[in-house]
């Protein structure tokens, strides 16, 4: 019952997409899923190195934050790790991207798109639900719930807002690359 009331609230929080974007070129889309092993090893660097630990937290939103996995971790990097940020910008670079900044920013594009057309495609009712245009959960739903489950609510409520607000173009421009994706995104 309580994971139907989540579920329900996502939904029923979402804002209707508001900005339009220029779609990402399908060479950004490539260069980007080319980058992916060389990120992934340097990751798995910098996990093993144990610093991880020290400032790497869970990258889900924080009240009142976007979701932008990307350029958090890159900006808790710059600010932590800078050694590592420099071999992720040098790595990236080798990509074609101007900056980590920019790889970071065309990453959460990429993947907000990705998990867009994949939530589509598995429950076409439910992303109907939650595309439709509502403005927000009321306050007093959220009070009624138990304080432990709040901020997992406002998580999810603010993952689902980033997914249904991911422009047209950008899940139009990354339909072709699904399969790859699924190979090369962590799990």
């Amino acid at each position: 019952m309580l994971k139907k009331l989540l579920l329900l609230l996502c939904c029923s929080c979402v804002l209707s997409v508001q900005a339009q974007y220029v779609q990402i070129e399908q060479a950004t889309i490539e260069a980007y899923i080319s980058s992916l092993p060389d990120v992934d090893a340097l990751g798995q660097r910098v996990e093993a190195s144990g610093q991880v630990d020290q400032w790497f937290v869970e990258l889900v939103p924080m009240p009142g934050m976007p979701f932008n996995p990307h350029q958090q971790a890159v900006e808790r990097m710059a600010q932590h790790a800078p050694a590592y940020h420099a071999e992720l910008n040098k790595i990236v670079i080798g990509y074609g991207f101007t900056s980590v900044q920019r790889w970071a920013e065309m990453g959460d594009r990429v993947l907000l798109a990705y998990a867009a057309v994949k939530a589509e495609q598995e429950n076409p009712t439910l992303w109907q639900l939650a595309s439709q245009e509502y403005t927000q959960v009321p306050a007093e739903m959220v009070r009624m719930l138990p304080e432990n489950l709040k901020d997992e609510v406002n998580q999810a409520l603010t993952i689902t807002r980033a997914l249904v607000l991911a422009p047209r173009a950008d899940r139009y421009a990354i339909a072709p690359y699904m399969t790859q994706l699924d190979t090369a995104l962590p799990r």
